[in-house]
């Protein structure tokens, strides 16, 4: 009984979070102020928005989507490119700064292709994403960058 309550006031919650207007400025303000230091990391992972936000490296930036369901993206934006695979992107980062031909094999949402085109322009990035529900969002994130020939056709499913 307890956890039918439980599960209840969590969904209950949650359509009230989704339904506040406002919600990704008001998101965008705490982090612009600095202030999302004092929140607990728990309150962080609840405080999402529908959106893009600007993910900063080196002195470059780039643009990803947020949207509620996307941990990695969420994570990015409270606590920076650091806080996901960090010793993976740094590696990402050095080698797609020498890099001439860049492959983002399983792109996901296209962190790492996204990144390697920030730090490397002139580099030909291929980003390979094969489930259609997480292509759609990669090809979002691409043209939200006006990084349009990152995207490969999609791939079909071969029954």
């Amino acid at each position: 009984m307890r956890n039918t309550i439980k599960i209840i006031l969590k969904k209950t919650l949650r359509i009230v979070y989704r339904s506040i207007p406002f919600k990704r400025s008001f998101i965008l303000a705490i982090r612009s102020l600095g202030i999302e230091t004092l929140l607990p990391v728990r309150l962080k992972s609840y405080l999402v928005f529908v959106g893009p936000f600007i993910v900063s490296v080196d002195g470059h930036t780039f643009h990803m989507l947020n949207g509620y369901g996307r941990e990695i993206e969420s994570t990015i934006f409270w606590n920076g490119l650091d806080a996901f695979e960090g010793n993976t992107l740094r590696w990402w980062q050095i080698l797609s700064k020498r890099s001439q031909v860049i492959l983002d094999i399983g792109a996901n949402t296209g962190i790492y292709a996204l990144l390697a085109k920030t730090l490397n322009p002139s580099a030909e990035v291929h980003a390979f994403e094969p489930i259609s529900r997480v292509y759609s969002i990669l090809a979002s994130n691409i043209a939200l960058n006006q990084a349009t020939h990152l995207i490969p056709p999609p791939l079909q499913h071969i029954a």
